[in-house]
């Protein structure tokens, strides 16, 4: 290893330990599907365990309003007015463009939506794929993983 690459990966693993200790989530021990309220359609974000940005967290955002934080192997849920958004995963504590991106989803009343988010491998980081799921592709994933909500403040 050449010194440059032995600099790099020690300010890299410098860099991720304190991100690691404070958790900005509350983890659940029992999986949980919210009701919307009246009105509103259940939106759910999930993150099935890759390889790729283990310990990466993502800001979650509705039409560039952060709504939610998404960890590895959990998922979480949020109430939107139905209608056209723009839900988009950035990796957090980043203003890079390229460590954003997101799909629309049309939300429905008393409907369920369901966002993947996945993390591809840079230098130093992870950036977020994001892919709209049928719920029959989601549920059984979604069991499978730890509610979040976010810590109070």
């Amino acid at each position: 290893m050449t010194y440059k690459a032995i600099l790099y990966t020690a300010l890299a693993l410098a860099a991720a330990f304190p991100l690691a200790a404070c958790k900005s989530y509350v983890k659940h021990e029992q999986n949980v599907y919210p009701a919307p309220p009246p009105g509103h359609g259940t939106v759910y974000f999930y993150r099935a365990h890759d390889d790729d940005g283990d310990g990466i967290e993502f800001t979650i955002k509705e039409d560039g309003r952060p709504v939610a934080i998404l960890a590895d192997r959990t998922y979480t849920a949020h109430f939107a007015q139905p209608g056209r958004h723009f839900y988009s995963a950035v990796t957090k504590g980043s203003n890079n463009p390229e460590r954003e991106d997101g799909q629309f989803i049309e939300v429905r009343e008393d409907e369920n939506s369901y966002l993947q988010v996945l993390a591809e491998a840079t230098v130093f980081s992870a950036k977020p794929r994001t892919f709209v799921a049928f719920e029959q592709q989601a549920r059984p994933v979604i069991e499978s993983l730890t509610y979040i909500t976010p810590k109070e403040k």
